[in-house]
């Protein structure tokens, strides 16, 4: 009977623990991918300044840098599917390149859409809506990272031969639209996923949350005390403000960092 009890006792904590470990929310207010692609930014910024970090506290002496970059690389090569070590220097490098490249080409199709179709506003609509302009336009063009991500995926999954057939009729680029579709299959050969850039993904469970979380905390250490650090060098204090890294790379932030706010 006592081994029964003990067995149920061990089985509802099980249960319990991976219950709040599948319910668990992000604590970050951004995509995960951008908060990534953020802390690997901040690991280098770190590396820059690593002897002012181990001069305060032996704490930060190798390999504690290199233990958060290898699980920040670990998540964003299980979860997101980025091969950070095949050939990509940096992830931030790869998703910012495809984005550069794509933004101008994209910008022009649309425009040559909306004009080429004027006299037909229900195949433009068409047209815009299912190459996803409509939805993701809006932020692409103010240069979100993940607006022009999510917009290039859309256009490469949605756009049939016909559609492309009626759109240079209608004096589309097809010169464009190569460069596009060049640039969203450079995007999958990195293999990052639609579903990678929703904060709605099927990856988006608790267990995954929890480690998510676990890279954001520890960013939030380092910037606390870089912040502290370089008190009187705001160049350098920069580095270490993690909305300000979020900013930088041009993807979609929230407004409130309370960890950065209490510090002074």
């Amino acid at each position: 009977m006592l081994l029964q009890l003990q067995a149920a006792d061990s089985i509802s904590f099980t249960l319990n623990k991976l219950t709040k470990q599948y319910f668990m929310s992000r604590k970050f207010p951004c995509s995960g991918l951008a908060m990534l692609i953020a802390a690997s930014t901040l690991a280098e910024n770190f590396e820059q300044e690593k002897a002012a970090f181990v001069a305060e506290s032996p704490y930060y002496s190798d390999p504690y840098i290199v233990n958060y970059k290898t699980a920040i690389d670990l998540i964003l090569t299980t979860v997101f599917g980025i091969d950070v070590k095949g050939g990509q220097k940096t992830a931030t490098r790869q998703v910012n390149h495809i984005a550069l490249n794509s933004k101008e080409d994209l910008g022009m199709v649309r425009d040559q859409i909306a004009r080429g179709f004027r006299n037909d506003p229900d195949t433009r609509d068409s047209l815009l809506d299912a190459l996803g302009f409509t939805s993701a336009w809006e932020s692409a063009s103010k240069n979100n990272q993940e607006g022009v991500l999510a917009l290039l995926l859309k256009f490469r999954n949605n756009l049939g031969p016909e559609a492309r057939a009626a759109m240079e009729a209608k004096g589309v680029s097809p010169v464009r639209i190569d460069h596009i579709l060049a640039n969203a299959s450079a995007l999958n050969k990195a293999n990052i996923d639609q579903e990678a850039l929703k904060s709605s993904s099927k990856e988006d469970t608790g267990q995954v949350n929890a480690q998510l979380n676990e890279i954001y905390d520890q960013a939030v250490d380092i910037c606390k005390i870089g912040h502290r650090l370089f008190k009187g060098d705001e160049l350098k204090q920069e580095k270490f403000v993690f909305k300000k890294i979020l900013e930088n790379q041009s993807t979609s932030a929230g407004e409130e960092y309370p960890e950065e706010e209490s510090v002074g």
